[in-house]
């Protein structure tokens, strides 16, 4: 008898329960539909489109190419058929000390100093000028009139190319400048620093 009561009082019971559930539940949904916003659908729309801009460049022309630049033609030294001895064909270079020829007046350079004086200096030693071996094979000769600055002892102190007709005898002729020798200007008997002009000449024939 005990089961069977007990069985009646739980099936009452859970019949119970499942009214109170169903009741809570529609509660529940009650409230929400209550409190939640009602939907509005809305229209769809498409993305924009990013626009592109179209920047037009200046017009500009292509330079033409340089133009080609002929190469400089170097001088071959030419052969000979037989072998000449060039102590036989080319003379030393000759400077005669006694007769020396009058070089043109130099140009008037208004930074040099005027040293005045009574007599010339008089040479002791002229140097013979190296010839240069680039004149000498290419068959070049020419003239070089270097101003020189004399010192009281008769020394050459300074030197610079007044005229050339080739610069490639210049520097021979400004070595063999320095080391000539005079005897020193006078000024009333006093030795005086001067300047004086002197040429060099350069040939390979008499």
């Amino acid at each position: 008898m005990s089961n069977a009561i007990a069985n009646k009082e739980f099936k009452a019971g859970y019949t119970k329960i499942i009214e109170l559930s169903a009741v809570v539940a529609i509660a529940l949904h009650a409230v929400a539909f209550g409190v939640w916003p009602e939907y509005v659908p809305e229209v769809y729309k498409l993305r924009e489109e990013k626009k592109i801009e179209v920047i037009q460049m200046p017009e500009f022309s292509i330079p033409p190419p340089p133009k080609e630049i002929e190469r400089p033609q170097i001088p071959l030294e030419a052969e000979s058929d037989e072998e000449v001895d060039e102590e036989e064909t080319i003379t030393e270079t000759s400077l005669d000390i006694e007769n020396l020829p009058p070089a043109p007046p130099p140009p008037v350079d208004q930074s040099e100093e005027f040293l005045p004086f009574d007599t010339m200096p008089v040479p002791l030693h002229i140097e013979r000028p190296k010839y240069p071996d680039l004149a000498r094979r290419a068959d070049l000769e020419g003239s070089v009139d270097v101003m020189i600055k004399i010192d009281k002892k008769g020394r050459v102190v300074n030197a610079r190319i007044v005229k050339s007709t080739a610069e490639v005898f210049n520097e021979a002729a400004i070595q063999a400048a320095y080391k000539c020798r005079f005897k020193p200007a006078l000024q009333r008997d006093v030795a005086v620093p001067c300047r004086i002009s002197i040429p060099f000449r350069f040939s390979l024939r008499h």
